[in-house]
């Protein structure tokens, strides 16, 4: 997490030093603003093997899965995913891949999106 530009800078330098070892993304939510949260992963590791993971772990296929997401880290998971879902704040790459973007998180999006998809 960043909050300052001193903090910026040292997770500048973690992110290089690591560089071709891990794989990073950072991403801005709307309820915690000018805060930066880093996302820190091994090379072969995201959302969407996750959800491959899990899914054949519970013996649901992935056409039956929906998934929600709003940054850049998602899209792994939502192209995954039979249902994907962005937020309406979502990152721009990531409602293009969507098959339904929900209103902002701040207006309940999920909230409408289990609506409108599983009641």
């Amino acid at each position: 997490m960043v909050t300052t530009p001193q903090e910026g800078a040292k997770a500048i330098t973690f992110r290089n030093h690591f560089a071709g070892t891990l794989h990073f993304s950072q991403v801005k939510i709307p309820t915690y603003p000018g805060v930066t949260f880093n996302n820190i992963l091994a090379p072969d590791t995201s959302k969407g093997r996750a959800l491959e993971t899990l899914a054949s772990h519970l013996g649901i296929a992935l056409a039956e899965v929906a998934a929600v997401g709003d940054g850049q880290n998602d899209i792994s998971l939502l192209s995954t995913a039979g249902l994907a879902i962005a937020m309406g704040n979502a990152h721009d790459d990531l409602k293009q891949i969507a098959d339904h973007v929900t209103l902002d998180v701040t207006q309940d999006g999920l909230a409408a999106a289990i609506r409108k998809f599983l009641v």
